[in-house]
């Protein structure tokens, strides 16, 4: 009888630790398999300035966890916005016909650039899979660091 008492303690106790350890790592674990939601919503995210004291500001509506919409704006440190004005101003008289072209076709890639992220973003909810473009990367890292402090302001 003593030896069955002994086994019958034994894999108590045994099945108190499994439980236990269960418990604990349960307790440790994601509830959710590190999924993240998102709450439906208009989020605003700005990034920090750049050397000339520009920044971006990302505007994006969340709707099942996916971005639904999204515009991105430049601006300048004087809180004027960036636009066609401002990459146009680099057009130089003094420049060659072939220079000038060549600096107006940069500075309607940085424009284009900049007017086309949000939609890129749209459809998805990590602004990492949005594609660099080339003639614009200072904007687009902006629109990056922009984009996932809205985005982060969206966690449920």
């Amino acid at each position: 009888m003593k030896a069955k008492t002994k086994r019958l303690s034994i894999v108590l106790v045994a099945l108190l630790i499994v439980t236990a350890l269960m418990t604990v790592l349960a307790a440790c674990g994601d509830d959710d398999n590190g999924v993240v939601e998102y709450n439906d919503g208009t989020y605003t995210g700005i990034s920090a300035t750049d050397s000339k004291g520009a920044y971006g500001v990302v505007v994006l509506v969340v709707e099942n966890n996916l971005v639904k919409e999204a515009t991105f704006v430049v601006y300048q440190s004087n809180s004027v916005k960036k636009g066609e004005q401002y990459y146009l101003s680099h057009y130089n008289e003094e420049l060659s016909e072939e220079e000038q072209s060549a600096t107006y076709k940069a500075a309607k890639l940085a424009i284009d650039t900049i007017n086309s992220l949000g939609a890129k973003l749209v459809g998805k909810i990590n602004p990492d899979e949005v594609d660099e473009t080339t003639g614009a990367t200072s904007s687009y890292n902006q629109f990056v660091e922009a984009a996932k402090d809205a985005i982060e302001k969206a966690k449920k």
